[in-house]
């Protein structure tokens, strides 16, 4: 699979606005195939041919059309595109869930009516807001959305179809496994805490796909630590939901860039990190 937009040269405004334009394109188109293949299964393959005709208001209308299909699922408690997205989400979260879908035809209508100017930053916003919609459905979108973040954040631009398949293959699942106490401080020190020590020469990047993956390698870290890595890269994520830059302490100490400054986020120990990165 390859990422479906075009690489945006973030010196050009109009190309940022093309990109984002395609990312929430894509993300209607992604969120609707999800509702089609979960109703297609749970209904039958004629689902929307009896959902048209039993209701006047579904007989016409792109239902990929992300400002249609968002409308409908906020708007209608019973709309019928509900049902698979209910199976997802626990009622706990629901409030917090639609409030996310509203914050992306917020950015749509924005975006297409040429309401906000595309900058790096607008389009790094619109792809992290998309982001959390994306991995809670495991929808494709989200590696357009992580090679947009890790590029505008990180400087990293890998070949479209790498990006794609690291994302893909490491979608962070529903919740966060549980984590042992070997991998939490227990020195009193709070996530984003000034880290005065010297850092090893290592450099990673934490990626909002749930991976982290060493810049100067390119190997993430869940596949050289099968045993570790993927619970210790979700509770990075879970620590520093917006990812970014990491850096280790010859002591474990886990760093990333807040702002000004590196900060705390955890500490963990050789045998959870990347083999031979800690002595």
């Amino acid at each position: 699979m390859t990422i479906r937009i075009s690489k945006p040269d973030l010196s050009i405004e109009q190309q940022i606005h093309q990109a984002g334009i395609g990312l929430i394109n894509i993300f209607g188109e992604d969120l609707f195939d999800f509702i089609d293949e979960s109703l297609k299964s749970s209904l039958g393959l004629r689902w929307l041919l009896e959902v048209q005709k039993s209701d006047f208001r579904y007989q016409s209308g792109n239902f990929k059309d992300p400002s249609i299909l968002l409308k409908d699922i906020i708007r209608n408690s019973s709309s019928p595109f509900r049902a698979p997205l209910r199976q997802m989400v626990p009622q706990k979260e629901s409030v917090s869930f639609y409030s996310r879908l509203q914050i992306i035809l917020d950015d749509r209508n924005e975006w297409v009516h040429h309401q906000i100017k595309a900058t790096e930053e607008s389009l790094k916003i619109l792809a992290m807001n998309i982001s959390p919609i994306a991995r809670r459905l495991s929808l494709p979108i989200l590696a357009e959305c992580d090679y947009l973040v890790d590029m505008i954040t990180l400087g990293i631009s890998f070949p479209f179809d790498e990006a794609s398949e690291q994302s893909i293959s490491a979608q962070a699942p529903n919740s966060i496994p549980e984590i042992t106490k070997s991998s939490i401080d227990d020195k009193g020190w709070e996530v984003g805490d000034r880290i005065d020590e010297n850092f090893l020469e290592h450099s990673y990047a934490l990626l909002l796909s749930g991976s982290v993956k060493d810049r100067k390698s390119g190997n993430l870290l869940e596949d050289v630590n099968e045993t570790h890595g993927k619970r210790v890269s979700l509770m990075l994520l879970d620590r520093k939901p917006s990812g970014g830059r990491l850096r280790i302490t010859p002591g474990g100490i886990i760093a990333g860039y807040f702002e000004e400054h590196w900060g705390y986020i955890a500490e963990v120990n050789a045998t959870e990190w990347f083999p031979s990165h800690l002595g």
